[in-house]
């Protein structure tokens, strides 16, 4: 399966997402690859892809969302805090997939299970 459809938003993407994009692709690489007797480590395969596809689309939000905030003085913001705001944001995402609130994970998990 080829994600070359992102492609276009990798420009905006940070390097932690990008990463995370990277990860994906090897993963659902790799499920493609499976047998057809694997046909349940697929369908797990295929679940946790989605469900960090959806981490991933959620973490880009959450961070597009950060950006239209202006920064609070009294805490003084610096590197430090940008690297912890992110970093808590890509768990906020993660916590918001598992948590199937969203229920993007699911329709992709819909959609990819046919060709399994």
């Amino acid at each position: 399966m080829d994600l070359d459809l992102i492609s276009p938003f990798q420009e905006k993407m940070s390097l932690d997402q990008l990463s995370r994009l990277r990860n994906l692709e090897r993963k659902v690489g790799s499920w493609a690859a499976v047998g057809k007797d694997g046909r349940e480590v697929k369908e797990a395969q295929l679940r946790e892809a989605s469900e960090d596809f959806e981490s991933l689309l959620i973490d880009q939000m959450l961070s597009a969302m950060r950006k239209t905030l202006s920064k609070e003085k009294l805490y003084g913001g610096g590197l430090a805090e940008d690297i912890f705001q992110g970093m808590l944001d890509e768990e906020y995402s993660r916590l918001m997939a598992r948590s199937e609130s969203f229920g993007l994970a699911e329709k992709i998990y819909d959609q990819l299970s046919k060709y399994l």
